[in-house]
């Protein structure tokens, strides 16, 4: 098992590529946004972070943070990443457009949502799925394998012995 299918499909990047062309469609990416998250467990905090974002002059999204965090590092948090609907429920109530900004309240924390690009779905790079790619080749090596051995070798299951290892 360890030669013909775990360091066979951690070794062969190959026929892991050649793999991951062949089943592409499986490894998409769900539609995302690119997102700054600012996140509270303050109203008042999370309402003036709001209005810091909303001015004119915008600040760097840090430059927001460490503006509030100056009493304490707990008044705002910030995530600047890919999200997904799926990942994160309280985006279902924000706006899926470029530049959108949302303050939403959710399980006593309010996260600002401040959309810097919506990112629809795609298919993921050999890389983005490389997890997922080489999991999917051992299972695909593994039931190979087996099926090679079902064909040379007949199995046969004897009951008697086999319930007997119980008693």
């Amino acid at each position: 098992m360890k030669d013909k299918v775990w360091d066979k499909a951690l070794s062969d990047t190959a026929e892991l590529k050649l793999f991951h062309e062949k089943n592409k469609t499986k490894y998409v990416w769900d539609d995302r946004i690119h997102a700054n998250v600012f996140s509270s467990n303050d109203a008042e905090k999370a309402n003036q972070a709001m209005a810091l974002i909303q001015e004119k002059d915008t600040l760097p999204a840090k430059k927001i943070v460490s503006r509030i965090n100056r009493e304490s590092q707990l008044n705002l948090s910030l995530k600047t990443d890919k999200f997904s609907i799926n990942e994160t429920p309280y985006l279902k109530e924000t706006q899926w457009k470029d530049g959108a900004l949302k303050l939403v309240e959710d399980d006593g924390m309010y996260h600002i949502v401040q959309v810097i690009e919506v990112l629809p779905s795609r298919e993921k790079t050999f890389q983005e799925a490389r997890g997922a790619v080489i999991q999917d080749y051992q299972n695909h090596l593994e039931e190979t394998w087996l099926e090679e051995l079902r064909e040379r070798h007949i199995i046969t299951v004897h009951n008697e012995v086999l319930y007997s290892l119980g008693k």
